[in-house]
């Protein structure tokens, strides 16, 4: 390793010497050839060839880069928050990496442009599209990881890539076709596809899903990116209600004045909408057409994709989606306890066991618990309710930014227990002192780590219905199986959302219409389980019918 690491401290200044430090990267040991790929790219930035060598230097590159940062991005993408020491240690090499590959193709673009040229020379247009086509290339990757590992973008990143794109813009190279090798299906992209397709993924509010939507939805704006038309704002009459602000550093915003820059640009998604509408009437009535098939679902089910396209209708239509319940500020702390085992023992009052050696409901200390949060929820009904301290759990304090009927957002420092998005959450007011109000069941549905701020932002939905602790057991075990039954929860029907009544069950024990025996205090009885109402991190809300 010392060899190969003191071998890139020498100038690149031949495309034999680019080509011999290429072919030396070990990629087998990913993190010793990203370390030495980003030893090339700094003597590159040191000492720049010319620009031909340069740019065929960092073509080379791609296909190892991509090798290695595919698989050392498994170690940080979509994990629990805060990130471990070493995984963002990776997380930062990647996208230091990253960054500087779009760097150095952008430094190539500026010579390139600054060449004395023929006007009609077709080498020339060439090496600047592919240029700039490039350095918009890793500027996304370096965005997407960002959203991946669910941390905030730098400052200063959208400028870079709205300066690109007006690059490509200003020498008409918005729409040249650029062949990708690193494409699976070696098709063609261009200047704009990758411009539009970054917007639509930051409008899907990526912060909100987990990384396999976020493919998902990355590969469709990708897919559907060419039917998006970037123009200019012309009139001030008829400014559009969102905008991008070339000079500005953030994505598409909403119109804030009458008065349009030359650097202002507006979408046109009509193509876009309308092809939105069309797939997800093809997915409901022809879910094996071959339309589908472009979509690449995976292991998605074409019912999660109607559902996924539904969520992005509205902002890759353009049309604000209004809010279904106002959202208040206010000033407190909320508890957070996870896991079945923690937040059964909190709802049910008392440590589990299996069905038949219950003991009686454990009253805690009144003095524990506070007043809770003024929250008319639709989930709260009245009687009897017993928690378990929640003191004496694990948990986490978080301060609350603000609030509404369906949830809370939420903020804390980066000390304390690690947070996943996705993951069951029962959430109390540390003021709750009177034993007035149950906890509540949600999930952990908007997740973020902002570095500038040290702190973790936190998004939690709550579910309808007040949450009873129960335990099931299915009943096609084998014959003489022992009698284990799972912690479980049970949520209400609610007539005023038209919720049906549902089973929070632990990932993995649900089946198409299984029958499960289920107990509710001294109560044991069967069930049928119907369909997914909801699927999280480590849950999963299913309807069921009582046999």
């Amino acid at each position: 390793m010392s060899e190969n690491a003191e071998s890139f401290e020498q100038v690149i200044d031949s495309l034999a010497t680019g080509a011999r430090l290429v072919s030396s990267l070990t990629v087998e040991l990913p993190q010793v050839a990203l370390t030495n790929i980003q030893k090339m790219l700094m003597s590159l930035e040191k000492h720049p060839p010319t620009p031909d060598i340069y740019l065929d230097v960092l073509e080379q590159l791609r296909h190892p880069l991509n090798t290695v940062t595919t698989e050392l991005a498994r170690l940080y993408r979509d994990k629990p928050l805060p990130l471990t020491e070493h995984r963002e240690s990776v997380f930062l090499q990647v996208t230091a990496v990253l960054h500087k590959m779009s760097r150095g193709y952008g430094y190539c673009a500026q010579f390139i442009k600054g060449a004395p040229r023929d006007s009609q020379d077709t080498e020339f247009t060439y090496y600047l599209a592919l240029a700039l086509h490039r350095s918009l290339r890793y500027a996304s990757a370096f965005v997407h990881e960002h959203y991946y590992a669910r941390q905030e973008l730098p400052h200063g990143i959208w400028q870079e890539i709205h300066r690109d794109y007006h690059a490509a813009e200003l020498n008409d190279l918005t729409g040249k076709p650029v062949m990708d090798a690193l494409d699976s299906e070696q098709s063609a992209s261009t200047c704009a596809d990758l411009y539009v397709a970054l917007l639509l993924v930051e409008m899907a509010n990526p912060y909100s899903h987990n990384a396999v939507d976020q493919a998902l939805i990355h590969q469709w704006a990708m897919l559907w990116a060419p039917l998006v038309s970037i123009f200019p704002v012309e009139s001030v009459l008829e400014i559009p209600p969102f905008i991008i602000d070339l000079t500005q550093d953030k994505p598409l915003h909403p119109a804030t004045n009458s008065v349009a820059s030359d650097n202002a640009r507006h979408l046109d998604v009509f193509g876009l909408s309308a092809r939105i509408n069309e797939t997800r009437e093809t997915l409901t009535n022809q879910p094996d057409s071959v339309e589908v098939k472009t979509l690449k679902l995976g292991e998605s089910s074409v019912e999660h994709a109607c559902r996924l396209l539904a969520k992005l209708a509205a902002p890759w239509g353009m049309s604000a989606s209004p809010r279904r319940f106002r959202r208040y500020s206010m000033h407190g702390q909320v508890k957070l306890c996870s896991t079945f085992e923690h937040i059964h023992l909190a709802i049910s009052g008392k440590d589990f066991k299996q069905p038949g050696a219950f003991e009686a409901m454990h009253v805690p200390d009144s003095s524990i618990l506070g007043r809770g949060f003024d929250i008319v929820h639709p989930s709260l009904t009245t009687g009897k309710w017993r928690p378990h301290p929640v003191s004496a759990l694990p948990s986490s304090e978080w301060d609350v930014a603000n609030y509404s009927t369906n949830g809370f957002r939420l903020f804390r420092d980066l000390a304390g227990s690690q947070i996943a998005h996705g993951q069951l959450l029962l959430a109390l007011s540390q003021d709750n002192q009177d034993n007035t109000s149950p906890y509540l069941l949600g999930e952990a549905r908007w997740l973020m780590q902002d570095s500038y701020e040290s702190c973790l932002v936190l998004g939690v939905t709550l579910f309808p219905g007040t949450p009873e602790a129960i335990a099931v057991r299915p009943e096609d075990l084998l014959q003489g199986s022992e009698e284990v039954y799972l912690r479980a929860f049970m949520l209400p029907a609610l007539e005023t959302t038209k919720t049906p009544s549902t089973l929070i069950l632990p990932i993995g024990l649900y089946r198409p219409q299984r029958s499960l025996k289920l107990a509710q205090g001294s109560e044991i009885f069967l069930v049928t389980l119907g369909h997914v109402w909801q699927r999280g991190l480590d849950f999963e809300i299913i309807t069921y019918k009582k046999r």
